[in-house]
């Protein structure tokens, strides 16, 4: 049989596509996270200790792992998206785990976001060709992604992940502030906040323009304290799957390796003391309201940017995003505290 060039190019090429699909989906479906154990961990552009060094990531930090080499003595990852080498030693196997990984752009059309890591689990919506999700985790071959302000969950193998988009959360509508005269008793409590209206998630929209640019470490928290939108309210309880407000900044910075007081008071002598116009993504927002305890401080949440803040609110009854020119937390808002 006789080729002519053309369709030689056009068998090659055919075959080119058909590894690169491979390796698309063996990268996908292999992908899990590894959470750095050492002070600073080298990242090298060569599997060895002779590779040229990249850089280094700091302890705790969360890795995109997609392969192993030299037996097991290496891992290749992806890091602030940039592939690269680090040594397996140094690495714990994290195979679920809500962290910000950038977004995920999808490879193929009437792609399923399901509502749990399954292929029985309810679909919530489709993705088409090139839209953008972003992603906050890794559930052994799924990625856990925010979509049109709900959580969900995509296979790996259908998602790339690339550098974020400029986001920054939707303006929230406003609520009218209970008077100190018309709050319910049985609403307050020692570690809560009062005066809020009906629960609502704020969902995440495009933005042309966001001022200053995050570090990594705050895009991980935002992401990660946005994965836990909707938890219940509990008093006492710290997650994970309830929250009062002090026991919410607690989980959400521990999993950073950041260890808080247990109380919004204590919240207080915790890092450094910043005022809200020098606010900056990450940091604690902490509040007084007399009339519910005497303590120096009665709620707690943290700073998200754009003037909000995401906290454990006991009169919505969960975890939610509010915006801090409320009348309520204008007038009792008593600092900030820089943790990082």
């Amino acid at each position: 049989m006789k080729f002519s060039l053309k369709k030689l190019m056009l068998i090659i090429a055919l075959l080119g596509a058909i590894f690169m699909a491979t390796t698309i989906s063996a990268f996908a479906t292999e992908a899990k996270l590894g959470q750095v154990k050492a002070s600073s961990l080298r990242f090298r552009a060569a599997p060895s200790l002779g590779g040229r060094e990249m850089g280094r990531i700091s302890n705790g930090a969360a890795i995109l792992i997609i392969d192993t080499v030299e037996n097991g003595e290496w891992y290749k990852i992806v890091h602030n998206f940039k592939t690269g080498y680090v040594s397996a030693e140094f690495v714990v196997l994290r195979p679920d785990a809500d962290i910000a990984l950038g977004d995920g752009v999808s490879i193929g059309s009437n792609v399923n976001v399901r509502g749990e890591p399954s292929t029985t689990a309810d679909i919530q919506s489709q993705l088409q060709k090139g839209d953008r999700v972003n992603i906050i985790g890794v559930s052994h071959d799924w990625f856990k992604v925010l979509h049109d302000g709900a959580i969900g969950f995509v296979r790996a193998d259908f998602l790339t992940v690339e550098q974020p988009s400029t986001r920054v959360m939707a303006p929230q509508p406003e609520h009218p502030t209970a008077d100190d005269d018309e709050i319910e008793p049985e609403m307050m409590d020692g570690d809560g906040d009062y005066g809020e209206g009906a629960n609502e998630i704020v969902s995440v929209v495009e933005a042309s323009a966001v001022a200053g640019v995050m570090t990594d470490i705050q895009h991980e928290i935002v992401a990660f304290a946005k994965s836990q939108l909707g938890k219940k309210y509990r008093y006492g309880s710290a997650g994970p799957s309830s929250f009062d407000c002090s026991g919410f900044t607690t989980f959400i910075f521990k999993n950073f390796g950041y260890k808080l007081n247990r109380s919004s008071a204590g919240q207080l002598s915790n890092g450094t003391p910043v005022s809200r116009n020098d606010l900056q993504v990450g940091d604690l927002v902490i509040f007084r309201d007399p009339k519910i305890n005497r303590a120096a401080a009665s709620h707690v949440g943290m700073y998200i940017g754009n003037n909000q803040f995401i906290h454990s609110s006991s009169r919505r009854g969960g975890v939610i995003i509010t915006s801090l020119t409320e009348n309520y937390y204008t007038r009792h808002f008593v600092g900030g505290r820089r943790i990082f």
